[in-house]
């Protein structure tokens, strides 16, 4: 199983990958310029990246494990116009307050919806600039990569947030991606 080195290192309980299709669906969603930067800060084994590096010509990545911790309060990070990742969970506020910090127009990040379920995030500002949540269809396990594209069906709902930092409501739009084609059949 690939895993999240960040995740690894920060927390033994919170090594998830990101299945291929969730970042082409993400893509296919229209909301970046291919010509700006954007960082991945929690790369893991790199599947994220990897669809990044198809489309765009700045892209900046990098994990724990090699000497990127996004979190350390002592680095300078630049600004980069678009960070996309799949946080360590355990991690997510902290990850959304430095996103805040260093991301001149967007950030998307792979979420959980009962996140929404927690009254200090709200308190503390995390869902400001919130702009679109698209929640699965299909709730996916993290545990398992595959290699041959498809998804086994697991227990957590999730979805893409995505934050606009010129995003001023104290709303965000919903709507469902469809995931059902990428999950593994039994048969």
């Amino acid at each position: 199983m690939k895993g999240k080195d960040y995740a690894r290192k920060k927390s033994n309980h919170d090594n998830y990958n990101t299945p291929r299709p969730l970042t082409w669906e993400l893509l296919k969603l229209g909301l970046f310029d291919y010509n700006r930067s954007v960082l991945e800060p929690a790369c893991g084994q790199g599947a994220i990246v990897e669809e990044l590096k198809q489309h765009f010509h700045k892209i900046h990545f990098g994990d724990i494990k090699n000497n990127f911790d996004f979190l350390d309060e002592n680095c300078d990070f630049d600004k980069y116009d678009y960070i996309i990742t799949n946080p360590p969970f355990s991690q997510f506020d902290g990850f959304v307050i430095k996103a805040k910090e260093i991301a001149k127009e967007k950030f998307a990040f792979i979420g959980k919806t009962n996140f929404f379920g927690a009254e200090k995030r709200n308190r503390i500002g995390i869902w400001k600039n919130l702009k679109y949540v698209y929640i699965f269809n299909r709730q996916v396990d993290y545990r398992y990569f595959r290699e041959d594209n498809y998804m086994q069906a697991g227990n957590l709902i999730t979805g893409w947030f995505i934050w606009d930092m010129n995003w001023k409501e104290n709303y965000w739009m919903t709507s469902i991606i469809d995931v059902q084609k990428y999950m593994l059949k039994k048969g």
